[in-house]
């Protein structure tokens, strides 16, 4: 381990989280004992449903001014003259960590494709991750006879199963100035290392890592797959954009993130123990006083030209291509442990609240706790508000006597008004990029909420049971190719 035990997920719960608990908890008893002292009745039942409208109802419209502010914000780009008038004996050396577990077939496709990168090979690392226990792989790769820069890592049989862990043992031993980690499946396009690098020089010394945009290669296989794409365009194209306009913790996406390796390794890699490490480490780099950028954005520099008119300037655009889930069980694998690793980084951040907040600041706290926090609760409330806001039409006499109207027209309100505000949050775009099939998808998208709440339930008993094991995603599944 690079961090200390109270900042990792190794051991769940210390003394620490008992505090935190009951002090989160008794400030929203609190405010909910005055608000309904004031409105002239109180009960325990109706104290813990203004409770849950109150967190449901916060993180609803923080994620909606995300929205509307990741339209009016916009992140520095690259033209495709400042890409050319880069220099190789001006980049910096870079490091790749492409972590595996029987993907011998991905390896042969992501050695064949990273070939053509646009990086001189001479400044390049390419590290393959393969577990010790991985033999057709190990086997495939020695096959393979690699060349520089490509190499391979074989990862001891010990401590956790996890990529955070295979990462750490990755980069020990690394020089080089920037560090990144694709997964098998991924395609970045070919100038990405190339743009992160103008990046890192054209920002802030503060900015220590720089996320690319992450899209699919194949949103249109099945209905799945559309919802997949349809949730990550929200998440790229708004939710991150606009956290790193307002300069607000990003919980990071799991690859195509663009690390400084000297800050990496100072504030301690990924916590093995964490299933979801990017998270997690978007959140520490805001804790010791770093910054986050993106890349990849639909702005559009302009410059005065010789007619004295301000004219539009090209503007590079870089993503990584990944699969999308297409199978049902493999995507709630995946699901289980994205909202575990999320509940882990909760805990572990929570267990000096106070400390916490001071170090994001308050405002990143807030967004700290109503994003990334209100993202599982959000996925749990789900299931109560569907289950409150049928019953009330249904038949109100089974619901418990004595609840305000006021505050059930609320939860309907929110509830109503919030899916439907995120339902076109989807479909519109879709219907812009004329992705007809996604945008049809987007309609039916409350059922890929619920499944997501029925993920969410699952991995807070994994919490418990097993919150350290590792729910492998298959890649490789899907009939389309890049």
């Amino acid at each position: 381990m690079f961090i200390s035990e109270k900042m990792s997920a190794k051991k769940t719960f210390h003394k620490e989280n008992v505090r935190a608990v009951i002090v989160i908890f008794s400030f929203f008893l609190t405010l909910s004992a005055i608000v309904l002292l004031v409105w002239g009745s109180l009960s325990l039942w109706i104290m813990f449903f203004s409770i849950i409208l109150f967190l449901y109802f916060s993180s609803l419209i923080f994620k909606a001014f995300l929205v509307i502010v990741s339209f009016a914000k916009t992140i520095p780009e690259p033209t495709l003259k400042e890409i050319q008038d880069i220099a190789d004996v001006d980049l910096p050396p870079y490091t790749v960590l492409v972590p595996m577990y029987k993907e011998n077939q991905l390896l042969i496709s992501f050695v064949k494709y990273f070939k053509n990168i646009d990086y001189p090979k001479d400044k390049l690392d390419v590290r393959i991750l393969l577990e010790e226990d991985d033999k057709e792989t190990i086997n495939v790769a020695n096959n393979m006879n690699l060349e520089a820069p490509f190499s391979v890592v074989v990862i001891p049989n010990v401590g956790p199963r996890t990529k955070p862990k295979a990462l750490n043992v990755g980069f020990i031993d690394d020089k080089s100035e920037i560090l990144t980690i694709y997964d098998a499946e991924d395609r970045p396009e070919l100038d990405q290392l190339k743009k992160v690098a103008w990046s890192f020089n054209n920002l802030s010394d503060k900015v220590v890592c720089v996320q690319a945009k992450l899209t699919f290669y194949n949103p249109n296989e099945n209905l799945l797959s559309k919802w997949f794409s349809a949730e990550y365009n929200s998440w790229f194209n708004h939710f991150l954009p606009a956290l790193f306009s307002l300069s607000l913790p990003i919980p990071l996406g799991g690859t195509s993130n663009h690390f400084k390796t000297s800050i990496l390794k100072e504030i301690g890699g990924w916590d093995p123990y964490n299933v979801t490490e990017d998270a997690d480490l978007g959140i520490r780099i805001s804790r010791h006083g770093y910054k986050i950028s993106m890349i990849d954005s639909t702005s559009v520099r302009r410059t005065t030209g010789d007619s004295g008119l301000n004219q539009p300037i090209a503007v590079i655009e870089s993503s990584t291509y990944e699969e999308a889930n297409t199978k049902l069980g493999n995507w709630m694998y995946q699901r289980i442990r994205w909202m575990k690793g999320y509940l882990q980084t909760a805990i572990v951040n929570l267990r000096h609240p106070v400390k916490a907040a001071m170090d994001l600041s308050w405002r990143g706290f807030f967004s700290f706790f109503f994003f990334l926090i209100g993202t599982p609760i959000t996925h749990l409330l789900n299931l109560f508000a569907w289950t409150v806001t049928i019953l009330w039409l249904m038949d109100y006499a089974v619901m418990p006597i004595g609840i305000p109207d006021f505050l059930l027209l609320g939860g309907w309100i929110s509830f109503v008004g919030g899916n439907t505000f995120f339902i076109l949050l989807h479909f519109i775009p879709a219907m812009v990029a004329r992705k007809w099939k996604i945008a049809l998808a987007s309609l039916l998208i409350p059922l890929y909420w619920f499944l997501m709440s029925i993920a969410t339930v699952v991995a807070v008993y994994e919490l418990f049971k097993r919150p350290h094991h590792w729910n492998k995603t298959e890649h490789g599944i899907s009939k389309v190719f890049f």
